[in-house]
């Protein structure tokens, strides 16, 4: 997997449909092991240091991490220190309202941050 991050990033090669990474993308195909190596793969070449071991630690705190780094912005609405589940939950609706207003127009309401 090809990934830059940051504004000045550029885009990433297309991979042939073919190929294992389109594919298991494409087809939401995979053990967790292989999920979890995607992600931390993700967050060491955005410059993240967080790790995950499960794919239950992917948290509002890597969330909003990747999107900072990606998109070089801070979240809109953020909730600088979660206090409960509830904030945290806010946190990661933030970001995918986000995501789905201001950067891809598209509609995300099948998503949800709890």
């Amino acid at each position: 997997m090809s990934v830059q991050c940051g504004p000045s990033r550029t885009p990433s090669p297309v991979r042939p449909a073919g190929s294992r990474s389109a594919t298991g993308i494409r087809d939401m195909a995979g053990s967790e092991a292989e999920w979890v190596t995607i992600a931390n793969n993700l967050l060491s070449k955005c410059h993240i240091h967080l790790r995950i071991h499960e794919l239950e630690d992917c948290d509002a705190n890597v969330f909003i991490a990747l999107y900072q780094s990606i998109l070089g912005e801070k979240v809109p609405d953020l909730i600088a220190i979660p206090r409960s589940q509830e904030d945290e939950a806010h946190n990661v609706q933030a970001v995918i309202d986000s995501l789905a207003l201001d950067y891809l127009q598209v509609s995300l309401s099948h998503i949800t941050g709890r």
